[in-house]
């Protein structure tokens, strides 16, 4: 049995991101929530819409986290003590499709190297096409980012879990100079795996009063943290595996109603000041700012949205969806090459003309979702089988193991552990 609209779910949020990055590129006021910058009336319009949720990747990165959590926590519950075959399976689920996206990075600057560059003073106030991707181009850079993009993440933070000391120790890429800059959420996804792991070897081996502890401790650690919402996906994963009822629908669509709402319009300060102020007394790197903390309780709601409501599951299970959850991975590690290359070409050739922006956008979608196709086939699917060899056979299964509980984990974990 799969959990299918985990599936969907982890599909429309791969979509999401597609939209902010392609109008943060063309569109700069809309993915940056900054009227200053539009150039037509409906798009401050846009910005507090409820239509903005829909173009709102930030939150949608911390969607894949929770979804990592309950998913993550199906499979490893079936050798809940293989943690070493686990981590290696994890290093190559993620590390290989990785690796090949930044290839493919290195391959498209190197056939459109100025591409960015033109389209970003084309664009002009507000563009960070002309800032973002490697200042040069050569193997060992590409290769140091492979290692550390799964390891120790990026300068910027939340790039990172390290100490800003450390990392900068480490001479670790700023996200703006990356290859591929979408990677930096693979290292908090690494690290949030190998979490979910150590909490599924408790639950199975430890008293329930013991786990139940150190769940909870840790959720109140972590609860402006990224890592804490991998913790609150993994307690909330039997509550999903179970069937919904016909009347907690109203709830969540009430709970939908207010993630869109989260998308539109900032929480007052109060609302925030009391999680804001526990970060920074726990001091730890990757805390939430702000933005991103309205971001993570915008996902939270969509999350718990989908736990109880069984007409949002119904329709994260129709095949439209389940297409782009099957192909989630390969559209968030290809896009943004894309975005920075072919679409750029796109706007440079058709600047001047009404819709440039749109066709520009057009273009780089089509490209996006066309390559997809081919890196699902070729890269993200053989990756996946490519893991299970690293097997534990010799692993007794733990006996309350969730049978059959499957699903392809997170955005960024698209297969089975």
């Amino acid at each position: 049995m799969r959990v299918a609209y985990l599936d969907g779910l982890r599909g429309i949020a791969s979509l999401q991101v597609l939209a902010l990055h392609f109008l943060t590129a063309f569109l700069p006021a809309l993915g940056q929530s900054r009227p200053e910058l539009a150039r037509h009336a409906w798009e401050g319009w846009f910005i507090h819409s409820p239509l903005f949720y829909f173009a709102d990747g930030y939150a949608a990165v911390y969607l894949f986290f929770l979804i990592s959590g309950a998913a993550l926590t199906y499979a490893f519950s079936r050798h809940p003590f293989a943690l070493p075959s686990g981590v290696g399976r994890r290093i190559v689920r993620l590390g290989v499709p990785m690796a090949a996206s930044m290839l493919l990075a290195f391959a498209l600057f190197a056939l459109m190297p100025n591409a960015r560059i033109t389209a970003g003073h084309l664009v002009g106030d507000g563009a960070w096409l002309h800032l973002s991707g490697p200042p040069s181009l050569a193997i060992r850079p590409l290769l140091w980012e492979v290692l550390e993009g799964l390891f120790f993440g990026h300068l910027d933070l939340p790039g990172t879990l390290l100490p800003h000391a450390v990392a900068v120790s480490f001479d670790l890429t700023p996200v703006a100079y990356s290859f591929n800059g979408p990677i930096w959420t693979l290292h908090i996804e690494f690290a949030g795996s190998i979490l979910i792991m150590l909490l599924v070897a408790l639950r199975a081996g430890a008293p329930r009063a013991v786990y139940r502890a150190i769940a909870t401790i840790l959720v109140v650690l972590l609860i402006a943290h990224p890592l804490g919402l991998f913790v609150i996906g993994h307690l909330v994963a039997p509550i999903m595996a179970r069937p919904t009822v016909r009347r907690t629908a109203p709830i969540g669509i009430v709970l939908f109603l207010c993630g869109m709402a989260c998308a539109s319009y900032a929480a007052p300060n109060w609302v925030l000041a009391l999680p804001l102020q526990w970060a920074a007394m726990m001091n730890l790197p990757a805390d939430f700012d702000a933005l991103h903390l309205q971001s993570a309780a915008e996902a939270m709601f969509i999350f718990a949205a989908v736990a109880i409501g069984q007409p949002l599951r119904t329709l994260l299970t129709t095949e439209p969806v389940q297409t782009a959850g099957r192909l989630s991975f390969s559209l968030y590690l290809v896009h943004f090459p894309i975005l920075l290359t072919v679409a750029c070409v796109v706007f440079t050739w058709t600047y001047g003309a009404p819709a440039a922006s749109a066709i520009a956008i057009a273009a780089g979608l089509a490209a996006t979702v066309g390559l997809a196709y081919g890196f699902e086939r070729w890269v993200d699917r053989p990756s996946i089988g490519l893991s299970h060899r690293i097997g534990c056979r010799l692993v007794p299964r733990a006996p309350d193991a969730v049978d059959g509980l499957t699903s392809m984990g997170s955005l960024s974990s698209a297969g089975p552990e």
